[in-house]
């Protein structure tokens, strides 16, 4: 299945450009929070709206790496997770 992330919202930062299987999102600069993840998941023309199971934490200039996958998130039927 070729699923590419569409967008991603962390607290109060939004990711705005897709991000294929494998690879990085350009940098945006954060607030020092703990929050969990959004994301827009676009598979085959579908949009998938998840959640991450955990919140993720970042500190003053600390790099956040939010990974994406059957494991991390809720929402995506296809791997057998659904929202609430």
């Amino acid at each position: 299945m070729n699923t590419v992330v569409a967008k991603v919202w962390w607290a109060t930062t939004l990711f705005p450009d897709p991000i294929a299987p494998g690879e990085t999102s350009a940098e945006q600069r954060l607030v020092p929070t703990s929050d969990t993840a959004y994301a827009l998941l676009s598979r085959k023309g579908a949009l998938i709206a998840v959640k991450s199971l955990n919140a993720w934490q970042v500190s003053r200039s600390d790099t956040l790496s939010i990974e994406l996958g059957p494991g991390t998130i809720a929402g995506d039927c296809a791997s057998g997770s659904t929202l609430t």
